[in-house]
């Protein structure tokens, strides 16, 4: 039981640490987003997503210290998390299909966009189970998001950039979106076996890694927005 209890209280630690950690990143970047948002249309929106993240937390914040049910809570932060993920996903999308140079991508991610609504309805659906459905929005939209950060990096190797990629806004800004979702895609996959508990693994521990994955991205798309800023100078 001791040992239990203390499993609990680590890691309810170590996701309070990954939660401050991501929540202070996600209002940086979103700050150095915005006063960058007009050097290129493709930073235009960008500001918005890690303002999103930002403004998710902090409800969920505030939901967790009001007396509600726990099933009015599970509600109100399910619905909170089916917007940011829609905010999400065409907030990257508008990123991609304006630095991606080929025309065919450019067009399909198009074709993605004007389908992915229904799948949103889909997960709306009176008979669908709210609070798992979301984790399978979260995997479509990942693999989805994985599609254009493949094709843009491809792109790089078939037709290297002129200039040293370590100062090229996207490529940081795509790297962070390609090691979140590649890095939490799998977790979430495989939620139901890890969060068995003879693997050592709870919904905590899935979401502390959400948490640090979510901080480090930002971190990288606050590098690219550095890029940026010395491109203007």
């Amino acid at each position: 039981v001791n040992c239990k209890a203390k499993k609990v209280m680590l890691e309810e630690v170590l996701y309070s640490y990954a939660f401050i950690f991501s929540i202070i990143c996600s209002l940086i970047v979103s700050i150095t987003g915005f006063s960058l948002r007009k050097t290129g249309v493709q930073y235009r929106f960008l500001y918005l997503y890690p303002l999103a993240s930002f403004l998710q937390n902090v409800l969920t914040l505030m939901i967790d210290q009001t007396d509600i049910t726990k099933s009015q809570r599970n509600s109100i932060v399910g619905i909170s998390i089916y917007i940011f993920l829609l905010l999400e996903f065409y907030i990257l999308y508008h990123f991609f299909s304006h630095i991606l140079k080929n025309f065919k991508s450019r067009r399909f991610l198009n074709l993605i966009k004007w389908a992915y609504p229904i799948l949103v309805l889909i997960c709306w659906l009176p008979e669908s189970n709210f609070n798992s459905c979301k984790y399978v929005l979260y995997l479509i939209q990942a693999a989805l998001i994985l599609f254009p950060s493949f094709i843009y990096i491809i792109g790089l190797v078939r037709n290297p950039l002129q200039v040293d990629i370590r100062y090229v806004p996207a490529f940081w800004i795509t790297s962070g979106v390609f090691f979140y979702f590649a890095t939490t895609m799998p977790f979430f996959l495989m939620k139901d076996y890890l969060f068995l508990t003879a693997r050592g693994l709870d919904e905590g521990g899935i979401h502390s890694i959400n948490q640090l994955s979510y901080g480090i991205m930002f971190l990288l798309i606050l590098k690219g927005y550095k890029c940026c800023r010395k491109e203007i100078q």
